[in-house]
């Protein structure tokens, strides 16, 4: 199951965040042999989505991360929904991570 975890997002930054990815046994899993997706979209069945650079380490963390361009065009009317999946080396999909994303207007162009 994955953990749930909401974000606030700065329209406009670029924005990063690292999750501490763990086992049921709460020990770290080492995800450099793991490859990683993330999508954000306005609601669930959304055409469109905002896809998240991820990048996996050794140390269990998985990083996503949006362009300040992407946060940009993400609407601060909106509150969007997303998720992490990972991938290990023998294709064992999982979702690692998910939520909602509120996103602070931004005033400065």
């Amino acid at each position: 199951m994955a953990d749930s975890v909401n974000l606030i997002v700065d329209q406009g930054a670029t924005f990063e965040v690292d999750f501490l990815i763990k086992d049921s046994a709460n020990n770290t899993i080492n995800l450099s042999t793991y490859t990683g997706v993330g999508k954000a979209r306005k609601f669930i069945s959304a055409n469109t989505a905002v896809s998240f650079q991820v990048n996996t380490f050794s140390n269990g963390i998985m990083r996503g991360t949006l362009t300040s361009l992407q946060t940009n065009n993400m609407s601060y009317k909106d509150k969007y929904v997303y998720d992490f999946k990972l991938t290990s080396s023998s294709n064992v999909v999982s979702r690692a991570v998910e939520g909602f994303i509120t996103i602070n207007p931004q005033v400065s162009y």
